[in-house]
Order: C-alpha cells, then structure tokens, then sequence
C-alpha cells in the first residue's frame, strides 16, 4: 500500500486486524474449495500453492506471501516474476507469470491430481509412487515431498518452458537467507541487512514469519533493528 498497490487480501474464514488501505475477498471467488489441504507437516502451503496458481490463471495479480515486504515497487513492466530463492532453487513468495504462461498452464493442470507422480523426482520414487498406484493404494501429495505443489513444480515446469530466463536472482526478492531470520529483530545486524544484504536492485525482502514466529523473535524485536524500522516507516505498532 506504501508503493501505491492496490493490495487484495483473500481469505476464507473471518479475519481480524487488517491494516487500512487493505482490500480483503472472499477467496471462494479464485478457488472455492475451502476444504484447505494440509501436508503432512501441519502445514496449509500446499492449498495456498494451488490458490496461487489460479490467481494468476483468472487474473493479472502478482501473488506476494504476507511476510514479504515491498521495499520498491515489484517492476510491473516484467512479463514474468519468478524469484530464485538460491543459486538452484525457485520460489514462489512473489510470482507473477502471463495467463498464456505454457509453465502455467502445465501447474495448472498438474495440481489437480491429488495423487501426482512427479517427473522431476528419481527414478527410485517414481517406481514407488507408481507401483503404489498399481497396488491400488496411491500416495496423497499431502504425504509426498512438501514442495511438490509448490517451488518443485514451477522450477520444473519453467524449465521446460525456457521460462526460468526470467528469473532472477535471490537477493531482488530474498536478500535475508532463512537461517538468518533473527537478523531482522536485532539491531545490531541492521547495518549488514542495509548495505550488505539488499543490493541496489533489491525490491522486497521476505521475513521468514513461520521461522520468526517459531523462534520466539516477534516477542523480541530490539529498537533499531530492521523489523523496527520497517514498522515504524509503514506505522505498525509491533506491540499489538
């Protein structure tokens, strides 16, 4: 909202303390099916994987996870966001991809299979996932690897479709490696975040809230540190 986008929050139960200037809908109106799916782990990311692939499937949104945050505005002239989260692999925090997106278009697809048989794992799970099949018994994706629907997918997919040229380094969109999490709560490595970590071409910076949360780091944000700062600028209170 700060960089002048008009910001949809979607969501399927009730939700409280939603900052000004936010738009909230039903996501009933992207996906409807409200039966949310939960991986193995305890984790609905897989739902919000294929909750995203239909947003950009029935819209020109750019899908962004609520613990990213804008930094400069996210190059709405690019046809193409697909964030790398290191030298190898892909994100899908931030993701925006054409409605002819042939990567799109075989996700799109693919999610609908709650017992996939992924192409890109090794031959040895294959052959399990398959003889599993055979056997009458398929595995769930909510049992298989957690990225299935999710960062796997779409590095498979827009390699196929040669769409990963358009991908861009991990430190646009996640200067903060995730096992530095804590960085953003302490003061003392705000500097190393501000002159070593976001570079002049760094548009957002993802705040790892499962870790951060997990971690206890939110009950102890110092004054001064990144998180601090970023709140005070946008004008939220952290200590409600």
């Amino acid at each position: 909202v700060k960089h002048g986008y008009e910001v949809t929050l979607f969501h399927y139960f009730p939700l409280e303390n939603v900052p000004d200037g936010i738009i909230t809908a039903d996501a009933r109106e992207i996906y409807a099916d409200d039966d949310i799916l939960i991986h193995r782990n305890g984790s609905p990311a897989m739902h919000a994987d294929i909750f995203r692939l239909n947003l950009l499937k029935k819209t020109d949104m750019i899908w962004v996870d609520t613990d990213q945050l804008c930094l400069k505005p996210f190059d709405p002239d690019r046809s193409h966001i697909i964030p790398y989260f290191d030298g190898n692999n892909l994100t899908n925090c931030v993701l925006s991809l054409t409605q002819a997106s042939p990567a799109l278009d075989f996700m799109f697809e693919f999610v609908k299979d709650r017992f996939p048989i992924p192409p890109w794992v090794k031959r040895s799970v294959r052959i399990e996932l398959n003889a599993a099949k055979r056997e009458g018994r398929p595995i769930p994706v909510t049992e298989q690897k957690f990225t299935t629907f999710g960062p796997s997918l779409l590095k498979y997919a827009v390699k196929q479709s040669n769409e990963i040229a358009h991908a861009e380094p991990s430190h646009v969109y996640l200067p903060l490696p995730s096992t530095q999490h804590r960085f953003i709560a302490k003061a003392k490595f705000t500097d190393e975040i501000l002159n070593d970590m976001i570079k002049p071409d760094t548009r957002g910076m993802h705040l790892w809230s499962t870790n951060v949360r997990k971690n206890g780091w939110l009950e102890k944000v110092e004054a001064g540190s990144f998180l601090a700062l970023q709140a005070d600028d946008i004008g939220i209170d952290l200590n409600t």
